[in-house]
């Protein structure tokens, strides 16, 4: 076998794999898709914030409670929970710890993310 033949017969075989692992995605995203269909008008909502993609609402829904507007009636609960907001423990003139919680970096990596993809948006209010 030559070497281009090889070459192709490599190729070939990356390509078979590709379509394969292209078609478990599809399949997989078709059942999560059905799965949060009953949700559907919580996960469009947050996609008309400049910044916010499917994959990211997807994502942030994913992160939060299931009954989010019961468990966070307004956006700084939520903000708070996810630690974007450490606060400020002072008493006396002294300082004490104000770490954030380790078990939200996921979505608090995921709504940075989206803030700076809206940060980079021309139509963005917060475009700078």
């Amino acid at each position: 076998m030559t070497l281009q033949g090889l070459a192709l017969w490599r190729l070939s075989l990356l390509l078979r794999d590709f379509d394969a692992v292209n078609e478990r995605y599809q399949g997989l995203n078709a059942m999560v898709g059905q799965g949060l269909r009953p949700r559907l008008r919580h996960l469009n909502l947050p996609q008309t914030i400049p910044g916010i993609a499917r994959s990211s609402a997807h994502g942030n829904f994913g992160e939060r409670a299931s009954d989010t507007a019961k468990a966070f009636p307004d956006a700084a609960g939520l903000g708070a929970w996810a630690g974007g907001c450490p606060g400020n423990d002072e008493s006396a003139g002294k300082r004490r710890s104000a770490r954030v919680c380790k078990e939200t970096a996921p979505l608090r990596s995921n709504l940075a993310e989206c803030a700076s993809g809206a940060a980079r948006s021309p139509d963005s209010q917060i475009h700078g």
